[in-house]
Order: structure tokens, then sequence, then C-alpha cells
């Protein structure tokens, strides 16, 4: 009998949250089509952002730039997603995942919010937001 799979909600949390602190700056590139600048799992510079640095280097697809974090080409490279089944990118993918793995999408992509949405000097505000919403305290 296998195991159920658990996300580790406060590890994934701490590690990335340390991560932000390290690098201090987003991830963005300005090579595209459009103005403005795209926020990037890497960019051409090596940084990353927070669900990008949770991609091991040899995992990485730089296909995957531009996708959401919930398509399952950019949760493939996730060691924490690893044996989890994951259907098609067919939009109704989502109403088959059990609901462990939908929070867990949904948590990556709260992170994500926190990079894309916000600047490197309110980060460590919106983590402290996001770990009463969690429910867990911060780690120094």
């Amino acid at each position: 009998m296998t195991k159920p799979w658990k996300f580790d909600f406060k590890g994934v949390f701490d590690r990335v949250r340390k991560f932000a602190k390290d690098q201090g700056k987003k991830s963005l590139d300005d090579d595209h089509e459009w103005d403005g600048e795209e926020c990037r799992y890497r960019n051409k510079d090596g940084l990353k952002c927070f669900v990008g640095c949770l991609i091991p280097d040899d995992r990485y697809d730089p296909s995957t730039e531009g996708k959401d974090v919930c398509n399952r080409t950019v949760l493939d490279q996730i060691p924490e997603f690893d044996g989890i089944i994951l259907p098609s990118d067919d939009p109704t993918y989502r109403s088959l995942m059990t609901e462990n793995v939908r929070r867990a999408i949904e948590f990556l992509g709260d992170l994500q919010a926190i990079h894309d949405g916000f600047e490197p000097d309110e980060w460590e505000d919106e983590f402290e937001e996001m770990a009463k919403q969690y429910g867990f305290g911060l780690s120094d």
C-alpha cells in the first residue's frame, strides 16, 4: 500500500522565504514582444522566482516560461509533486485532483503572487500575511 501524498506547506514556505531574502530581487525578463517586464521562473541572469527556486537545475525546462504555475509541465519539474499523477492540461483536470493537491497548487500560486505582485521591500510583510492565512508562524 502506498503512502498518501503529503505536501509540506511550512517547509516549502520557509525555503521560499529564505530564498527571497537571499536573492532580494525579482526574476524578470523583458525579452518579449509586448511592453514591460514579465516574471520568469528563471531569467537570463540566473535569477529565479518563488516557484522557480523549487525547480532543480536538472529538471528546469525553459519551454515552461510564461505558463501558469498550475500547468502540469511546470508542476512536473517540482520534486514535491513527484509521485502525483496529474491529469492532462485539459481545463477540467482540476476537478480530478485530490483536495490536497489542489491546495498545494493554490499555495504555490499564492507564493508566486507575492513575487509577481509586490516589490522586494514588500515581500516580508506579504509572507507574514500568508503565514497567518495558512496558520503557521514565521521561522527566522
